[in-house]
């Protein structure tokens, strides 16, 4: 994003709230992986331009963790930057084969069979978990509504977060812009995003406060932005 290259932007002023990120803490002090996914992430589409192979590559890397790179084939799509969209299709179908090679192919009914009993007892049903997944289902099933109440509420959210980034992604917008659309939709459309994945949220932050200083602040948006 070049942030330390922007004109009237003091070195120390970028990195103060970048350290004071809890989303960064978080993520360090549990040595959970958001810091690499939201780094390869970020590192893919500031590349996407440019570098098209190598974004896709990179694209491609985050299905070790798939919840957090379901809205990057969208985005790719609205774009139509289909050289990145097949390289990364490539990429995670070749890291799949090499899993497979390695450990036999009982692990891909071991795979889904885990998913199903996790999505049961964990995120339906794991009242424990609730707390620590800050997402509209968890939110919503903590105050008591159905699974399928919370699946629909949940389900009405993802529907805006995806509307919002096909339309960023469409237009004639920054990098900025479009990374901080990616990187909130991907934390509003998994109904498991857990406290320490709040990394994603940086780069949201990030993108558009690139884009406030290098385009100018829409009236009220700075005061909207504290507020949320």
């Amino acid at each position: 994003l070049r942030i330390l290259s922007l004109p009237g932007v003091p070195r120390h002023v970028v990195w103060l709230p970048v350290l004071a990120f809890p989303g960064i803490h978080e993520a360090a002090m549990i040595g959970q992986n958001s810091l690499l996914t939201a780094g390869v992430a970020a590192w893919a589409l500031i590349q996407l331009k440019t570098r098209p192979v190598l974004s896709g590559l990179l694209i491609g890397l985050l299905c070790i963790k798939p919840q957090l790179a379901l809205m990057l084939p969208l985005a790719l799509v609205a774009d139509r930057a289909w050289k990145t969209f097949f390289t990364a299709a490539a990429t995670a179908a070749a890291m799949a084969a090499c899993s497979i090679a390695l450990w036999g192919w009982h692990i891909v009914p071991t795979f889904l069979d885990i998913g199903t009993h996790f999505r049961q007892t964990v995120l339906e049903q794991g009242e424990f978990g609730w707390r620590y997944c800050p997402t509209l289902f968890a939110m919503m099933r903590r105050a008591g509504a159905p699974v399928a109440i919370a699946f629909l509420a949940h389900g009405l959210g993802a529907g805006f977060a995806i509307w919002a980034l096909i339309k960023v992604w469409r237009g004639r917008n920054s990098t900025a812009l479009r990374i901080a659309a990616v990187a909130a939709a991907t934390l509003l459309v998994s109904p498991y995003v857990w406290y320490y994945e709040l990394t994603w949220m940086g780069l949201a932050i990030a993108g558009l406060a690139v884009e406030g200083v290098t385009r100018g602040w829409r009236e009220w948006e700075r005061e909207i932005l504290v507020v949320a």
